[in-house]
């Protein structure tokens, strides 16, 4: 299996557990009455988080090209960073620390996140280092020696001799 559909999978099963977590195994707080809780914010952000992460996994699969590859691991591991980001700063979980949201959607969230940044950084850098440079043949290169011909330097005139007024 070629690293890019490894890296693929990978992200598809990561976007689909951070769009459905919350609504099920990692859910957050239950309703509250006529308030709704800080932390549904934080639900329905990670189902469109996971959602665009699934459709990266996708492309990643999808993808032929080694820099294309490398580059779609670098959003890969941005969408990591946004991951943690999301219950912290982007639509915070609930403040109290016995609410279910904070005991583990938080955490979940923020393990998934930092998953998913290490996953996008090594395969950026193992597709960046693993292309090949392309080589140039010797008869196509842009300046070929001839070792039967000395170069030749261009010879200068001679400089005419003149005072220090300009005149011969």
């Amino acid at each position: 299996m070629k690293m890019s559909k490894f890296i693929g999978v990978l992200t598809v099963l990561a976007g689909i557990a951070i769009a459905i977590g919350p609504w099920t195994f990692v859910k957050v707080c239950g309703d509250m009455g006529s308030v709704e809780a800080v932390c549904h914010q934080t639900r329905l952000m990670a189902m469109g988080f996971g959602l665009v992460i699934l459709l990266l996994g996708i492309i990643m699969m999808l993808v032929r090209h080694k820099i294309l590859a490398g580059l779609f691991s670098l959003v890969i591991a941005a969408a990591g960073v946004a991951t943690i980001l999301l219950p912290i700063l982007i639509a915070p979980v609930c403040d109290m620390n016995t609410m279910s949201c904070h005991e583990k959607t938080l955490p979940f969230l923020l393990v998934t996140g930092c998953l998913l940044t290490v996953i996008g950084l090594l395969s950026m850098v193992y597709m960046f280092k693993s292309r090949k440079p392309k080589e140039v043949p010797a008869e196509v290169s842009p300046h070929p020696v001839r070792p039967e011909q000395p170069a030749q330097q261009p010879q200068q005139a001679p400089l005419e001799q003149t005072d220090w007024t300009g005149q011969q």
